[in-house]
């Protein structure tokens, strides 16, 4: 077998004489050696670039086409234009993804055969459009020719114009593909494959300027063209997700900041920590709920909708911090109240309580109550436990009490007349405190108090009125009258109630007064505010109605005094008094008439024990 290299203008002559001993010829193979083998797969690749920077390539679907047989092409507003081995010149559409149905631009064969140009398209080593102008290389040709070329009607010119020959540092003989930008024109050597670039003319139709080396990759290709959408714009190129991550025990930080999108911008953010928790900031935080391995995604979209990943595992150890134990204790007698809700852990919520109370006793949960046998100052302690191993204890002191408010005595007085008198019981001794309460049925008549007492609360609605006087008792109040005096007969009870061990510089802590709105049997107390331990607290009802006779006391209240008076709007009242009772909103006691009233007066009184 014999060979020789040769360089063609594309026809290659061959002349055969009779010599001596003439050799048997058996085949003929004429084969292109400028041309890069694609293989059987007819590989189609992209490669993204910003002018600067080459990505990496990427495999694409090749559409089922045989890209070994194409010479040429280039894009016009998502229409790929190519040429093929077998002189035919065509056209479909591509979106950067699929490859559409070919046809065959031969608007200008329909009048005169092109012979001409379909065997020059069969040998096109390089094609690009600029300004009208179809310009490409031919094998072997050390010229840049074009023709005239209208896609919107698919006319290619009948004639060949040569643009320009060999110029500095561009050989055409040795174009492998081409394609051009607004500025430069870019081409791959068949000789070392790279990519390299000079400037473009589109005035003279010609490089100019020197070339350089744009990329050291094998670019030799078949068909090698610039990627256009039907807006004119490249393909959207997807980002690139970046996640950056600092720990400090269970709490990390996280970045986004290497993401970058090299057409575009990012639109937003999609961080998933591995344990259940996202986010959707550039910059998020994250507090993981145990120490552990976790793999952190990241996701970036782009303003074109492609997206981005990345992936990190991130370990966290935690270094437990210690809770804080502590609480307040309130005692009422000889029960105490106990409350741990200021307590803290500085790295997670509080796994558990445990409380002792100094006498054998113990409680858990966050609030607590224990009633001891007897009176005497106990050690209460408490500790917390996080969960983590970390624990802290506290004590205080609670002192309790047998019940330090007495009650003394009470006196009742329910009537129609105009002077309300009372008498003190004779057990009361100095220094006792002395309730008097007062409700009657009219608002009209002018309430007046007896000299020497304190008004503690006034009550009055479009029914009633209703007043709370207040006394410390003297050595000569025992047995003594007391009196309230109105300015018109009016039908109204009249409660006095006397109790000792009581403080002696406040000695009613607290104290509130209500009138009932709704029409209903069942009547409740205001509620009172107290910040007294031991306390005992005085509740009382005047009711206006014509058909009640009898309240019935709240569960837990001791009926100190109670009162119906007789006929139309009479006032039926109900007294007590409940203690020892702790610091805390006190009040809010229902007690319930035998018939529905709308007119009722009620009071709230707290007494300080000593």
């Amino acid at each position: 077998m014999k060979s020789f290299d040769l360089t063609s203008d594309g026809t290659v002559n061959l002349s055969l004489s009779n010599v001596v001993e003439n050799p048997l010829i058996n085949g003929i193979e004429i084969v292109r050696t400028d041309l890069t083998d694609t293989g059987a797969a007819d590989a189609v690749t992209k490669t993204a670039y910003d002018g600067t920077t080459f990505g990496a390539h990427a495999s694409t679907p090749n559409g089922g086409i045989g890209w070994r047989d194409n010479r040429g092409a280039f894009m016009l507003n998502g229409v790929l234009y190519a040429g093929s081995s077998n002189g035919s010149f065509t056209r479909r559409t591509y979106d950067g993804t699929t490859f559409g149905a070919a046809t065959t631009i031969n608007t200008a064969d329909a009048l005169v055969p092109m012979a001409d140009w379909h065997s020059e398209v069969s040998q096109i080593s390089g094609m690009f459009f600029d300004a009208g102008r179809l310009y490409y290389t031919l094998a072997g040709q050390s010229n840049l020719y074009y023709r005239y070329f209208t896609p919107e009607s698919g006319v290619v010119g009948s004639y060949r114009f040569t643009a320009t020959s060999n110029v500095a540092g561009v050989d055409f003989s040795k174009v492998n593909g081409m394609f051009i930008t607004s500025s430069s024109i870019y081409w791959a050597s068949s000789v070392d494959g790279n990519l390299r670039r000079s400037d473009w003319s589109s005035a003279i139709g010609a490089p100019t300027g020197s070339s350089t080396t744009v990329s050291t990759d094998d670019w030799r290709a078949h068909t090698l063209f610039l990627y256009q959408s039907t807006n004119g714009t490249p393909p959207n190129q997807s980002p690139t997700a970046q996640v950056g991550v600092t720990c400090n025990d269970l709490n990390c930080t996280y970045s986004s900041a290497g993401s970058t999108d090299p057409d575009g911008t990012i639109t937003s953010y999609a961080w998933n920590f591995g344990d259940g928790g996202t986010d959707t900031g550039a910059s998020p935080a994250h507090r993981y709920p145990a120490a552990g391995t976790y793999t952190v995604t990241l996701t970036v979209t782009d303003n074109d909708g492609g997206t981005g990943q990345a992936t990190q595992p991130v370990s966290v150890t935690h270094v437990n911090a210690t809770p804080t134990a502590s609480f307040t204790v309130s005692c009422g007698g000889l029960t105490c109240s106990v409350d741990a809700s200021g307590s803290s852990d500085p790295d997670g919520p509080l796994a558990s309580y445990a409380w002792t109370f100094g006498d054998g006793g113990t409680a858990t949960g966050v609030t607590a109550s224990h009633t001891y046998a007897g009176t005497g100052t106990f050690t209460v302690g408490l500790t917390v436990n996080d969960g983590n191993g970390g624990t802290d204890s506290t004590t205080r002191s609670a002192t309790a009490n047998s019940d330090p408010v007495t009650f003394k005595g009470s006196d009742n007085l329910n009537a129609n007349v105009s002077q309300f008198t009372v008498t003190v019981p004779s057990a009361v001794s100095a220094g006792d405190l002395l309730l008097l309460l007062f409700t009657d049925n009219d608002p009209v008549p002018t309430v007046t108090g007896p000299a020497g007492w304190t008004l503690v609360q006034t009550a009055s609605s479009t029914n009633q009125n209703g007043r709370v006087w207040r006394r410390t008792a003297t050595a000569a109040d025992a047995g003594s009258l007391v009196r309230v005096n109105t300015s018109a007969v009016t039908k109204a009870d009249t409660t006095l109630l006397a109790y000792s061990g009581i403080s002696g510089t406040t000695p009613v802590a607290a104290s509130a007064a209500g009138s009932e709105t709704v029409t209903r049997a069942a009547h409740t107390t205001p509620t009172v505010a107290s910040s007294v331990s031991g306390a005992r607290l005085v509740s009382y009802w005047g009711e206006k109605s014509s058909a009640t006779t009898a309240m019935v006391p709240p569960a837990g209240m001791t009926t100190r005094a109670s009162s119906s008076g007789s006929g139309s709007g009479r006032i039926t009242s109900l007294t007590g008094d409940s203690g020892p009772l702790a610091a805390g909103t006190l009040g809010g006691l229902t007690a319930t008439a035998d018939s529905t009233s709308a007119k009722a007066l009620m009071f709230s009184i707290v007494v300080a024990p000593s």
